[in-house]
């Protein structure tokens, strides 16, 4: 039997992942690039107040399971779906997900077509 090699429709395969999964539902909305660096996110701890900061670009993560294990942590397999989840607002620049941006016309003379907007960005330029 040959088996899907798909990443959408394959099960977590480690318990890190698993709870990386968990962590990006539950907590979703304290996800979010820190702006320090192109791709280094803030990502909460899953058992106490603690932010660790997580490096998409090479795959590493502030926490002690991270550093010493080097194996790749639950919060920067929760980094990887919400970066995946959302997309910036071409006009604010803070992260939406897909469903809550508004795509921008061919006849607009602000942004380009495709860009996309935040509900507020959107309704300010007249988007919507």
């Amino acid at each position: 039997m040959i088996e899907s090699k798909s990443s959408a429709s394959r099960a977590p395969t480690s318990t890190r992942e698993q709870r990386g999964l968990r962590l990006a539902r539950e907590r979703a909305g304290e996800i979010w690039p820190c702006g320090v660096a192109s791709d280094v996110w803030r990502v909460p701890s899953g058992s106490d107040e603690s932010v660790y900061l997580v490096d998409l670009d090479v795959e590493s993560c502030s926490c002690e399971d991270h550093r010493r294990s080097g194996k790749l942590c639950k919060h920067v397999f929760a980094a990887r779906v919400v970066r995946a989840k959302t997309a910036p607002c071409d006009g604010c620049g803070r992260r939406f997900r897909h469903r809550d941006l508004y795509p921008v016309g061919d006849d607009h003379l602000t942004f380009y077509a495709g860009d996309q907007l935040c509900e507020e960005c959107a309704g300010a330029h007249g988007v919507l």
